[in-house]
Parts: structure tokens; C-alpha cells; sequence
């Protein structure tokens, strides 16, 4: 079984900021000892989704 995350929700339509296209929702999926990033998102997403990931990490089991 695995459980998804939602690390960004993504916006269809025509975007300023954005781009012509709106952006992709960026989804974090784990289980059975597995972890899966769907979508990384453009590159301006950088920063966020390490941040993202840092505290998802830092909440984790040990």
C-alpha cells in the first residue's frame, strides 16, 4: 500500500507566472520501502521541494 502526498497542487489554465500551460501538481509516493517523486516541477521549484523534502525526512520514523 502506499500513500501519496501532495508537495505542490498544480493549476491547469494559462499562468503569467506559471507559463502557457499552468503547472503539473508534484506528488511524494511511499511505501513498501519505496519512495517516488512524481512530477519535480519547473525548475523555480527547486528550493521549495528540497525544503519539501527536508521536513518530510526529519518527521520520519527512525
Amino acid at each position: 500500500m502506499y500513500e501519496m502526498s501532495i508537495l505542490f497542487q498544480g493549476f491547469p489554465g494559462r499562468s503569467t507566472c506559471h507559463g502557457g500551460l499552468g503547472w503539473s501538481t508534484v506528488a511524494l509516493l511511499q511505501g513498501e520501502g519505496r519512495t517516488i517523486l512524481v512530477d519535480t516541477g519547473g525548475y523555480g521549484y527547486r528550493a521549495p521541494l528540497l525544503a519539501q523534502l527536508e521536513e518530510r525526512a526529519s518527521r520520519a520514523p527512525t
